[in-house]
């Protein structure tokens, strides 16, 4: 699998051993030094021109990551959206100290978590990061890692760039070499995570706990990486309650009150408005940036442009349709969004949609009885 993208000079190989390379043309001494002692010291060989050794000194410790307390997902959200800010570890310069002869050591990351298969989320720097599952559904953790190697005599010191993690969960590492003899490397590095909406979410709390683990690597005098058995890291996120974010909203039965028949006399009369709210309570705080609505006609539409709905199939009364508006008289448009306005994200709260309501005579005769209609009102959460 590839390895951690590096962006300064440095050595990077899969994080597997290999065999010995052989002795090319140029190294004839060697080889005829094996083939003087092999008889009398088996199994060991001359000692190259060029060591190569390395050893890191650390601490093995868990490092916790406060993410929110809690959060609200807008109902609506669609799947990929970033629910949260970054929240990352300290920016560590100092975690491994490594003294080194000719060799590459650097940090080393991988998941602990499984992997949403093809989700990715872009970073604080745009670089796409890999989402990772957690314990609630619908509910997935993006991660990334940079790499900080101080070295007195490379040039490949400083931080590396963000990457992602592996997204089949392997080791992955950024490394830089000492070509220059004795050296001494300074490791650290800085994670970064955020909560993203991955599907239908459930209500519920992450578990926390370990999330990533992080070691340091360092190269064989075979040439080779490896990541070491000690001083190994874990990152562990704290538990966030997770919400789903929706207002409130009661039927609303507007009462039209009796016609008199006498008063329909032609095409186009329309009785007096009555008017009335929709209201949508309990809207949460801090977590939509917009809220928007639409009426759905349950019954056939009759007239698009002047708002006019057909009446109920079990109403009785005939040639008249329900003519909706909203407070400015303008036609209601059915099966359109429209934006609650007055919102405050901030705050929250309850709101009104004001409309109208009036019959309106849409064929010559008229005839008498129940003039019921039904809408069908849905709020969208942004």
């Amino acid at each position: 699998m590839p390895q951690l993208k590096k962006t300064r000079p440095a050595v990077a190989a899969t994080l597997a051993s290999s065999p010995p390379a052989q002795a090319s043309s140029g190294q004839s001494g060697l080889a005829r030094c094996l083939l003087l002692v092999t008889a009398l010291v088996l199994g060991l060989a001359c000692k190259t021109a060029l060591a190569q050794s390395f050893s890191c000194n650390g601490a093995a410790e868990t490092i916790s990551v406060a993410m929110p307390a809690s959060i609200t997902v807008p109902r609506d959200a669609v799947d990929g959206t970033r629910l949260t800010p970054w929240t990352s570890t300290p920016a560590a310069t100092n975690y491994y100290s490594c003294p080194v002869t000719n060799a590459g050591v650097g940090p080393a990351y991988k998941s602990l978590l499984t992997p949403v298969v093809g989700m990715t989320v872009n970073g604080s720097t745009g670089v796409p990061y890999q989402v990772w599952n957690t314990t609630v559904p619908g509910i997935g953790v993006a991660i990334g890692a940079r790499s900080y190697i101080l070295t007195q005599k490379s040039a490949c010191s400083g931080w590396y760039a963000w990457v992602s993690l592996h997204a089949d969960a392997s080791w992955g590492y950024q490394a830089c070499t000492s070509n220059n003899g004795s050296d001494v490397m300074n490791l650290g590095f800085q994670m970064e995570f955020a909560y993203v909406k991955t599907g239908a979410v459930t209500p519920g709390t992450t578990a926390g706990g370990a999330a990533s683990e992080t070691a340091w690597v360092g190269r064989f005098q075979t040439g080779t990486y490896a990541v070491q058995s000690s001083f190994h890291k874990f990152i562990s996120l704290t538990p966030t309650i997770i919400n789903i974010a929706a207002c409130e909203t009661p039927n609303v039965t507007v009462n039209m009150g009796k016609q008199q028949l006498s008063k329909f006399t032609g095409i186009g009369y329309s009785t007096p408005v009555v008017s009335f709210d929709v209201s949508i309570n309990a809207c949460p705080a801090g977590s939509l940036t917009k809220i928007q609505y639409q009426f759905i006609p349950v019954n056939a539409v009759i007239d698009a442009n002047n708002g006019l709905l057909a009446l109920s199939s079990t109403a009785t009364a005939t040639g008249i349709a329900l003519q909706l508006k909203d407070s400015s008289d303008a036609p209601l448009k059915f099966n359109t969004q429209y934006t609650l306005t007055g919102y405050n994200s901030a705050a929250g709260g309850s709101y009104k949609v004001p409309l109208k309501a009036a019959y309106r005579q849409t064929a010559a005769t008229v005839t008498p009885g129940s003039a019921n209609a039904a809408l069908t009102f849905t709020m969208t959460y942004q």
